[in-house]
């Protein structure tokens, strides 16, 4: 989703997403993956106890911009406490829409998948 010009801008960058601050290993991407596919379908508080524990696995992330700047946490110090907060929060919620698009076209390719298979054992 592209930042909005004007909108949550520091030293000149406009806000394009969140990158972690860390690479993560290819076990902890493997997690991560396993994570993603088990949380459609399941109730609301199994679902964010996987969240927090992909927060905890991802750790710190950073703030990018469209030019592939990749802030630091200091960076945003200079925010006012509050418009940090707003930050988070509308970071959060774009991140929990783009989450819930990811899901039902999940669910959507597994419906698919599972009728093609029985279409071809028919």
């Amino acid at each position: 989703m592209p930042a909005r010009r004007g909108r949550n801008e520091l030293q000149g960058h406009a806000f394009a997403g969140w990158v972690t601050a860390r690479e993560l290993s290819a076990e902890d991407l493997d997690l991560i993956e396993v994570i993603e596919e088990r949380r459609p379908g399941l109730d609301w508080t199994t679902q964010k106890a996987l969240d927090k524990r992909q927060a905890a696995v991802e750790g710190d992330i950073l703030p990018t911009c469209e030019c592939g700047w990749k802030g630091l946490a200091e960076d945003w110090q200079e925010l006012d406490p509050g418009d940090h907060d707003k930050l988070v929060s509308s970071a959060a919620r774009v991140i929990d829409k783009l989450c819930t698009v990811k899901r039902s076209l999940n669910a959507g390719i597994e419906a698919a998948t599972k009728l093609e298979r029985q279409q071809l054992s028919d």
